[in-house]
């Protein structure tokens, strides 16, 4: 999801509509920037997108899981590329 594909507000608005950003990040699994200017800030996402991404980050740090990973990736590539090569 690129920066773009969500609102970008500034603070003063986010307290002022927060039921509704709560709305959209809850109930829409949407996002919501929020930031001062040319600040950083923060974004507003759903527990369920929060807990996706750290078990994303759990499988990325445990090793053992990319390498088996990687080899899964690899056989579907293989298989993908056999498959093409019979259609052809």
């Amino acid at each position: 999801m690129l920066k773009e594909d969500f609102p970008s507000i500034d603070p003063i608005e986010a307290s002022r509509d927060f039921e509704k950003h709560y709305e959209q990040v809850a109930g829409f699994l949407k996002r919501v920037h929020i930031a001062r200017g040319t600040e950083r800030g923060c974004v507003l996402i759903s527990l369920e997108e929060l807990d996706s991404l750290e078990h994303a980050i759990e499988i990325l740090s445990d090793s053992g899981d990319v390498r088996e990973l990687a080899r899964s990736l690899s056989r579907v590539a293989g298989a993908e590329t056999a498959v093409g090569s019979l259609s052809a």
